[in-house]
């Protein structure tokens, strides 16, 4: 049966009384735990009775009267104040809320420790805490048969709900549902969700409690190396807030292993378009190989992402197949290479996935092709300059209006030669370094001094150089025409190498 609030009153040797909410004296405790956080509702579950010194009891009446009514609203047992400690003194508008609302206000002796309640609590729920510990090894119990038996993660979620008596749902922070093929739970309770992980930084406590519906949803955060929650609603009477971390553990094991999985497949991947890219790989076996990745060879398209966050560039290949999008990624420095089907919008939901700040260039689709791929990466990372030089989010190789971006490789190839040919057959003959002297040059705005200092020349070995590219060339580089052309023929080298 346990203890009530006014059992626990009851006992002399606790010092303990109630000076509001004497109606809510029957209420059950199932833990006494000291907390001076100034929301123990977010650490603490149905039933616990809040042991305070007072620097968790706020200081302005309205205040104390809200904070009662919150602890009483999320199931809390009560709350146990420390007499003559640092609680501020009590208001009537918080004695005139704990009757209210029937929420035992208490009050412990300042000689009193609160060892004594805990273990008095203790003492009086050892056969629920029995009860409870059978309830885990039943759970750990499916875990294991799960495990031998081969079971995939849903249906093993499903089970441990069955056996918690409530509906179990595993997500990420963003609401996208972690394992492929659970079912979603309801918009409106994701909504929520995403409200209060951007009201708190997108640092959960230890539960969540969502209102998205007639039933409250508990929120718990699966420690595992990818931000996950346990979102649990109730069929019937709360789970003990200690099991529920428990089954986030259980559910822990699964991420872990589906994110393992999915990095083994991260890695062949890349190698497998690094392959392709440096032609160690045959097209036929490439196509194979990109079939088991789920792509059709004849309808890819390439996508290079330049400037989206750190945390987005690391988890990208598992952001794109929590959404089901086949593909396989390359990082090269910081720019991500993606190869992805052409058709069913993979493209938009990437460039959602990559956030605001990334800028995404795609090549002309479908690529038709293993061999077509390092043309489409050239296109794609052309593409994506384009956009980071514009300020726009997108830019699709070909259909973009920039009026000197090269339409094709080919034609990149064309500027290149035309324009710095002679300087590379230069560089090639003679061990020289004009073209790059010439970027850097272009780099620091025409600058001497900053050139000089970025190649380590003396400024004169620079003018040289400079007077031997403009004869080279037949480009003048106190010329803005001239300069412009030599420009975008740097950048067209840089994508046809």
């Amino acid at each position: 049966m346990g203890i009530t609030v006014g059992q626990l009153v009851s006992d002399p040797l606790l010092k303990t009384r109630i000076v509001a909410g004497a109606a809510g004296a029957g209420r059950l405790v199932s833990w006494a735990h000291a907390c001076e956080l100034d929301a123990p509702w977010e650490w603490l579950g149905q039933g616990d009775l809040v042991m305070t010194t007072g620097f968790a009891v706020p200081a302005a009446g309205d205040a104390q009267a809200v904070f009662v009514e919150r602890l009483s609203a999320e199931g809390l047992a009560g709350i146990a104040i420390g007499e003559n400690m640092n609680a501020p003194p009590l208001t009537a508008a918080m004695l005139e809320a704990a009757d209210r609302c029937a929420f035992p206000l208490l009050m412990t002796a300042y000689e009193v420790p609160w060892v004594a309640l805990s273990r008095a609590v203790v003492r009086a729920n050892q056969r629920e805490e029995r009860e409870q510990l059978s309830r885990m090894v039943r759970m750990y119990d499916r875990v294991r048969r799960a495990a031998i038996e081969g079971h995939d993660a849903v249906r093993l979620i499903d089970d441990l709900a069955a056996e918690l008596g409530s509906e179990l749902h595993v997500v990420g922070f963003d609401g996208t549902t972690t394992f492929r093929g659970a079912a979603a739970p309801p918009e409106p309770l994701l909504a929520e969700l995403r409200r209060q992980l951007a009201a708190r930084d997108m640092r959960p406590p230890a539960v969540l409690r969502l209102r998205g519906g007639a039933q409250t949803t508990l929120a718990v955060p699966v420690p595992a190396g990818r931000s996950a929650l346990l979102l649990v609603t109730p069929r019937g009477a709360e789970p003990p807030l200690a099991l529920l971390q428990h089954v986030a553990t259980m559910v822990a094991l699964e991420v872990e292993k589906l994110m393992a999985d999915r990095e083994h497949r991260r890695r062949i991947g890349s190698e497998l378009l690094a392959s392709i890219l440096e032609g160690r790989v045959e097209d036929a076996v490439a196509a194979s190989q990109l079939e088991m990745h789920g792509l059709r060879p004849d309808t890819l398209v390439l996508v290079a992402l330049e400037r989206s966050s750190p945390m987005v560039r690391s988890d990208l290949h598992s952001r794109l197949a929590d959404r089901g999008i086949a593909h396989v990624l390359l990082r090269r420095g910081e720019t991500v290479l993606i190869a992805l089907d052409a058709g069913g919008g993979a493209v938009a939901d990437l460039v959602e996935v990559a956030g605001h700040d990334a800028y995404v260039g795609v090549s002309t689709q479908p690529i038709a092709g293993p061999a077509r791929i390092p043309d489409a990466v050239r296109e794609a990372r052309l593409a994506v300059r384009a956009a980071r030089s514009g300020e726009r989010r997108v830019v699709r190789y070909g259909e973009n209006d920039e009026p000197f971006m090269p339409r094709t490789v080919a034609e990149a190839n064309s500027v290149v030669n035309r324009v710095l040919g002679p300087l590379i057959e230069y560089d090639r003959e003679h061990g020289a370094d004009l073209v790059h002297s010439l970027e850097q040059f272009l780099e620091a705005n025409r600058s001497w001094r900053r050139a000089a200092e970025t190649l380590f020349v003396h400024k004169q070995t620079l003018v040289y150089r400079m007077k031997r590219v403009e004869e080279l060339t037949g480009r003048r580089l106190d010329d803005t025409g001239d300069v412009a052309e030599l420009w975008l023929a740097l950048q067209a080298l840089k994508l046809v190498g």
